[in-house]
């Protein structure tokens, strides 16, 4: 929302533009304002995590008696619209999701409905629209092609936060949405556009760097490979703000963590030249190479020891990312990761960092069905907590992902396949069949 508010700020008057946090203030806000003005545009991002939670609150609930009202217009965006367009707008009460990138489509969306240009929101590639009871996707838009083109936060409200340095991954890992709706070509933000936010940062005194990125050791690359060059300018130009403005760098860590085969003796000596983390967090996701295969993660357990081992010589402690539940999963699977994992943290400073699997709309598998962890694997998790071995938010997991899975059966939710399976053409665009 960040970038969005930015958008919105090049397109209008600041005072024409409210950013509100927290649910219920923002139904507050929304009716208020519809009350005295003609027209009142709401915009939202939303995650599919979020939505069992804004079903049993009531806030779907009254936002949708809201969206009724003929001068409110409510827009989505986000990774639930990315993953779920068609459920975005008739099972939830919007009237348009954005499906593509927000610097690209919301300034043509919002000059359409700000002149009642109906028929100019068809035109506008990377909608899925309600009107007159059905549903219509227009296509796939353009993405940008440099990151540089994305302001990654409003600087000039006093809003800051971490600088979106890379979008888009190739692997595809079935449980992600990342490659099927960012695209599997990476892209970047220049050295001198990072450089210029980093310097709005330590103007308002941000001086904790964050930077996201699907892999921050992939920085100027295609995602598959190192990019060595463009790394060590990235590396040197972070030093930079290291020792002359005293800025605590965070690389390697949430929201820029890292893959198992991007770490060597070289990237794991710029980390430890740099970063002001202690610890860096590497996705393995499970220690079965035939799951590791089938996932599309593209390394091997090897790869992850390895890398444990030079970021423990670097001094770094390691947090290894497991899904557990995943689909497929058989007894031999969870046995060969809880002997990995038993072996590993014996071996290392080793934290594990256990998830559970959800089935995110917009990723392959979307329709898998999560079930419970037995309760062989629920004690084997238990123990390794106690053993100070393991930690993460796998039991909270385990119960969104099954109300996830009913409000798909209940068909609140859909996904990106069900639209892809269901389109006919409607003269320039697409008719979603229900």
């Amino acid at each position: 929302m960040n970038t969005v508010l930015a958008i919105l700020d090049n397109l209008f008057d600041k005072n024409d533009v409210i950013l509100i946090r927290g649910y219920h203030e923002y139904l507050d806000k929304l009716i208020q304002l519809s009350n005295k003005l003609d027209l009142v545009i709401g915009i939202q991002s939303l995650m599919t995590t979020q939505i069992p939670f804004l079903i049993e609150s009531g806030f779907l609930g009254r936002l949708k008696k809201i969206a009724t009202k003929r001068n409110v217009f409510l827009i989505v965006g986000g990774p639930h619209a990315l993953g779920d367009p068609v459920g975005s707008v008739l099972s939830l009460p919007y009237h348009v999701a954005v499906i593509g990138e927000s610097e690209v489509i919301i300034p043509s969306l919002l000059n359409a409905i700000l002149n009642s240009n109906i028929d100019g929101l068809f035109e506008i590639k990377g909608l899925t629209l309600k009107f007159n009871g059905d549903v219509y996707f227009t296509g796939f838009s353009r993405r940008i092609k440099c990151l540089d083109a994305s302001i990654p936060f409003p600087y000039w409200r006093g809003i800051v936060g971490p600088i979106e340095i890379s979008r888009g991954c190739p692997w595809g890992c079935k449980y992600c949405q990342v490659t099927f709706t960012h695209g599997a070509s990476m892209r970047h933000r220049s050295i001198e556009s990072i450089k210029f936010y980093i310097e709005k940062l330590i103007e308002f005194n941000a001086l904790d760097l964050r930077f996201i990125s699907p892999n921050a050791l992939s920085y100027g690359g295609c995602g598959s490979k190192l990019c060595m060059d463009a790394l060590s300018k990235l590396i040197d130009m972070l030093f930079y703000f290291k020792i002359e403005h005293g800025a605590r760098i965070f690389i390697g860590t949430f929201p820029s963590e890292v893959r198992p085969d991007f770490i060597c003796n070289d990237t794991a000596k710029m980390l430890r030249k740099v970063a002001s983390n202690k610890r860096v967090i590497i996705g393995v996701q499970t220690a079965s190479p035939r799951l590791l295969k089938e996932l599309n993660r593209g390394h091997t357990i090897e790869d992850v020891e390895e890398a444990v081992r030079i970021l423990n010589e670097f001094n770094f402690q390691v947090d290894l990312d497991f899904i557990f539940n995943l689909p497929g999963e058989e007894i031999d699977d969870v046995n060969e990761t809880f002997r990995f994992i038993e072996e590993i943290t014996s071996k290392y400073r080793v934290k594990i960092h256990a998830h559970t699997f959800i089935p995110l709309p917009g990723s392959p598998y979307a329709r898998e069905r999560p079930k419970r962890m037995s309760r062989e694997l629920r004690h084997r998790l238990y123990k390794l907590i106690g053993e100070q071995r393991l930690y993460g938010q796998w039991e909270r997991q385990e119960d969104l992902a099954l109300r996830i899975h009913e409000l798909r059966m209940r068909r609140v939710i859909l996904d990106l396949k069900f639209m892809l399976e269901n389109m006919i053409r409607d003269g320039s665009v697409f008719k979603i069949t229900i």
